[in-house]
């Protein structure tokens, strides 16, 4: 998986005018690098629905809906 460095993100300095456009650019480098996922060759993506979480079937990464889980004590 590839590191972020803080050369990668833009320096905001204080009361720089357009700091909320520098912010949003910085989570969006920040979201497409954490939120990919790797080796998607191992992902199986089916009829996605909203709340969808990711299961590992054992062989592959597979979407499930989040209301089968359960809690046990």
């Amino acid at each position: 998986m590839t590191a972020i460095s803080g050369s990668t993100l833009e320096r905001i300095r204080w009361a720089c005018s357009g700091w909320g456009t520098i912010f949003n650019a910085n989570i969006q480098r920040l979201e497409d690098l954490y939120l990919t996922i790797p080796g998607q060759g191992d992902v199986q993506l089916t009829s996605l629905t909203d709340k969808d979480i990711l299961q590992w079937n054992g062989t592959k990464w597979v979407n499930m809906p989040s209301g089968f889980m359960t809690t046990t004590t």
